[in-house]
């Protein structure tokens, strides 16, 4: 994820987050908020929220149009990129 253009918590675990798959952090967080946008329906049968699943879909579609290249794969080291070289 590129600094500065969208917010997304699988960007963030994709800075400290090795993965082979430039999409598994996303997915990931974005099952993460599906899980938590159904969890009151099938705990105790009340409403799903559907903030939480817009969430996750937003997750997906942000892992899915983001450019391989610009995802963070390395964690920040003062201020600067530990990763590869561009």
């Amino acid at each position: 994820m590129r600094h500065g253009t969208f917010f997304s918590l699988g960007g963030l675990l994709a800075a400290v987050w090795r993965t082979r798959s430039p999409i598994t952090p996303f997915v990931c967080a974005s099952s993460v908020l599906t899980a938590g946008a159904i969890w009151d329906r099938l705990r105790t049968g009340g409403p799903i929220d559907f903030v939480l699943l817009g969430l996750a879909g937003y997750e997906l579609v942000i892992g899915l149009t983001e450019d391989p290249e610009s995802v963070a794969l390395a964690p920040l080291v003062n201020g600067e990129h530990a990763g590869r070289d561009r």
